[in-house]
């Protein structure tokens, strides 16, 4: 029973410490509770704090913010503004430069008009001009020619009469000197009276003889001088060359004279061969027979003279027949030899054939033979060297020409070039933009680093500009604040 006592009572004690520990621990958590609510309490108090004074601070930094932004778009709106003004007075400046561009150019049009047409009109002016000096001098120098002809004439008579004279006297000296000697002689015989006055008788004859044969042959060098074909040559010869210089024409440029040549084993010898512009030639012969017409002139009965006049006649048909038998175009190969000029020096001599037979000038025309005289050749003459000046005027104005298309092709090349030029500068101004933007301008340039590194204790021997540093730090500024806005506020926009 005892035992049951005891075992109740040491249950009941159990119990007792059991239900006390449990109270005690109970009451330990209990406490941690509580401490552990009231230090939540108290954080969350200090949090909501700090969470009000972050708004405030937000609040206040966006309205900062706001307010700068509203600057910014205020600055950027006056440089909107001055840029469109500026457009507006370039696009003005532009158009009434580019209308005054026009008008220049009209009147330059309307001024290089009206000079073309004063260029043209001078020009029918001059021309008309031309052709009626061109006539007068055509009867101006037909009748002078004639007068030259004359007075060459008289003076080729003089010159002839002179040097018979010449001629005479050196045939006639001799016999002077011989009189002499006979003179000296005769006073000899008279002084001495040594010879006998039979001998002196014939040598009196003797000298009668020999003046007669001096005479005789002084009479047939006259007659020579006068009448043959190699003397008449030569004074054809020196009037045609007279001509040729009064025509303004130059030997061995405009003509050439005593041109040998053998064809066909003919041997050719023209006197004058005369150049034409665009490669033609023209053939003069002056070796026309006078002989006839001197033995017409010095004729006394009439029936002497018309026999010499038809001779005359007879042989310039002749001299034309050989002319236009001779192969002188085989001379000018390449060439184009228009007709053969037959010359007749003596203008008399001329005239009085064309008296006699009036078909000879059509007669050596369609047997490609033009007759002349020196009136009428000169006027040919006259005609060539007239057409080598047309030719020289033609060379000068082809010249003039081919110049200015040079210079205009010269002019266009260079505008072209110009035109590059142009467009390789507003290509280096695009680059240098670009450049200048990588350098100072965005997020991070060139300039910024350059002055963080100089930041970081880099100590270089030259410093970067002051504007230029400026305007880096400038839009390093900007593109921070708008980096800034777009995280604490997405919806504005980013710069």
């Amino acid at each position: 029973m005892m035992g049951e006592s005891i075992l109740g009572w040491s249950i009941a004690v159990a119990a007792l410490v059991a239900a006390g520990w449990g109270w005690r621990h109970s009451m330990i958590w209990r406490q941690r509770y509580f401490n552990e609510a009231q230090r939540w309490a108290d954080a969350r108090a200090t949090m909501l704090a700090q969470v009000a004074r972050l708004e405030a601070e937000l609040a206040a930094a966006r309205s900062e913010l706001q307010q700068k932004l509203e600057a910014e778009r205020a600055r950027h709106q006056e440089v909107i503004e001055a840029l469109e003004k500026q457009h507006q007075q370039t696009l003005a400046a532009l158009t009434e430069r580019h209308q005054m561009e026009l008008a220049a150019r009209d009147q330059q049009h309307q001024e290089a008009l009206a000079a073309r047409e004063a260029l043209q009109a001078e020009r029918d002016i001059a021309w008309r001009e031309k052709l009626t000096l061109l006539e007068s001098a055509r009867e101006t120098l037909t009748r002078e020619f004639q007068a030259i002809a004359h007075q060459l004439f008289e003076e080729k008579s003089q010159r002839l009469t002179a040097l018979n004279q010449e001629q005479l006297s050196a045939l006639l000296n001799p016999l002077r000197e011989r009189l002499d000697g006979f003179r000296q002689k005769v006073e000899e015989i008279y002084v001495t009276e040594s010879k006998d006055r039979a001998a002196i008788a014939e040598q009196v004859r003797q000298l009668m003889r020999l003046n007669q044969t001096l005479s005789e042959e002084a009479r047939q060098l006259t007659h020579a001088l006068k009448g043959t074909q190699q003397t008449q040559g030569a004074w054809g010869e020196i009037v045609l060359e007279r001509l040729l210089e009064l025509a303004g024409l130059h030997e061995g440029r405009e003509y050439f004279t005593q041109v040998s040549h053998t064809v066909d084993g003919e041997r050719l010898r023209p006197d004058v061969v005369v150049q034409l512009p665009g490669d033609r030639v023209l053939v003069i012969d002056a070796k026309v027979s006078l002989t006839a017409y001197t033995e017409a002139v010095a004729a006394t009965e009439d029936a002497a003279r018309e026999r010499a006049l038809n001779a005359h006649v007879a042989s310039i048909r002749r001299h034309i027949d050989g002319l236009a038998k001779r192969h002188y175009p085989a001379l000018f190969p390449g060439k184009t030899l228009d007709f053969v000029v037959l010359f007749v020096a003596v203008e008399p001599a001329f005239l009085a054939a064309l008296e006699r037979a009036p078909t000879l000038f059509a007669e050596a025309w369609d047997k490609n033979v033009l007759l002349t005289s020196p009136s009428t050749l000169l006027f040919v003459l006259r005609t060539v060297e007239h057409l080598w000046r047309q030719e020289a005027q033609s060379r000068n104005a082809q010249e003039i020409a081919q110049r200015g298309a040079e210079l205009y092709d010269k002019l266009v090349g260079f505008l072209d070039a110009m035109a590059e030029v142009k467009q390789r500068l507003a290509q280096a101004n695009r680059a240098f933009e670009t450049a200048e933007k990588r350098l100072v301008s965005g997020r991070g340039s060139l300039v910024w680093q350059a002055e963080q590194l100089k930041a970081l204790g880099v100590k270089p021997k030259k410093t970067v500009p002051e504007a230029w540093s400026e305007q880096a730090a400038e839009c390093e500024e900007e593109a921070d604040l708008t980096q800034r806005l777009s995280v604490t506020n997405p919806e504005l926009p980013a710069e």
